[in-house]
């Protein structure tokens, strides 16, 4: 009587233990595909969207997963947009419309997903890693340092409101171009021709000599400032620059962070000086 009821009884115990074993494999199997995404599906910004650090990504860049981990995200920018970007293998700075994005990099095992929320931007969820996610800007060895506007690749006087999108370090990196460094040089070197060229390294935006006015210019998107001389042959040339005699000598915040940290710099190349603003979220002269 023993043997016919222990014989059933160890049957139903190791049905019980498989059943176990496949619901769980189970379990763990659609919650694997759960946390993978779909790396055909594009997505467009409908308003832009911040990226890090004051970068902001315009309307109608187009992005979407790299990985089905959902890891990186690779962007497309909108046409007449470009990013400015660092190599981090040699550290040189270039102006490229493609090859951006945000990956998110686990400190534990397993994968980190980048997830874009309207309010906050791109920032990375836990997802799978065990330890803790960072996220940053960039993609295969190259690092997101601003957004510019490549269709304004000549100094231009200024139309509208700066429309390029730069951290502190692109703000650096921007004056480092060689696209950038050309082509104020070429205007300097224009205004400069027939006139005696002033001591730029030490003139004081803030105490500009009486016969000098900074006009401001537009290249690239980015608002930037030239030391002119109040000439009259170089005005009736060029009666489009602008002619006031006061100075843009400060800087403003219209933007939402940073706004004590709005200020006037100058930067020095090829023997010629530029001033700009940053600091905060969007900087002008005024």
């Amino acid at each position: 009587m023993r043997k016919k009821i222990y014989i059933p009884a160890l049957m139903l115990i190791f049905f019980a233990i498989g059943t176990i074993i496949y619901l769980n494999s189970c379990k763990k199997s659609n919650m694997h595909s759960s946390n993978e995404v779909d790396v055909t599906k594009e997505y467009t910004l409908t308003e832009k969207a911040l990226l890090d650090d004051n970068i902001y990504l315009p309307e109608g860049t187009k992005w979407q997963y790299v990985s089905k981990d959902g890891g990186e995200v690779r962007f497309t920018l909108p046409k007449g947009y470009a990013f400015l970007q660092k190599d981090l293998n040699n550290g040189t700075y270039y102006i490229d419309p493609g090859g951006g994005g945000y990956s998110c990099t686990c400190s534990g095992s397993n994968s980190c997903k980048v997830f874009y929320q309207k309010d906050l931007g791109y920032g990375c969820l836990q997802n799978t890693c065990t330890g803790s996610c960072t996220g940053k800007p960039t993609s295969q060895q190259k690092q997101i340092l601003g957004v510019l506007n490549a269709e304004n690749d000549q100094l231009e006087l200024e139309k509208v409101i700066s429309n390029a999108s730069l951290s502190e370090e692109g703000r650096k990196a921007f004056f480092q171009l060689p696209q950038v460094q050309a082509e104020i040089k070429k205007n300097y070197d224009f205004i400069y021709a027939n006139i005696a060229k002033p001591d730029f390294e030490n003139i004081d935006p803030n105490n500009l000599p009486s016969n000098y006015f900074i006009g401001v210019f537009s290249l690239y998107g980015q608002q930037i400032g030239l030391l002119l001389p109040k000439d009259e042959s170089l005005l009736k040339a060029r009666p489009e620059l602008r002619t006031n005699s006061v100075a843009p000598t400060s800087c403003t915040c219209s933007g939402t962070r940073g706004g004590d940290n709005c200020k006037l710099h100058k930067d020095c190349i090829l023997g010629y000086c530029a001033y700009s603003c940053s600091g905060c979220t969007t900087c002008t002269m005024n």
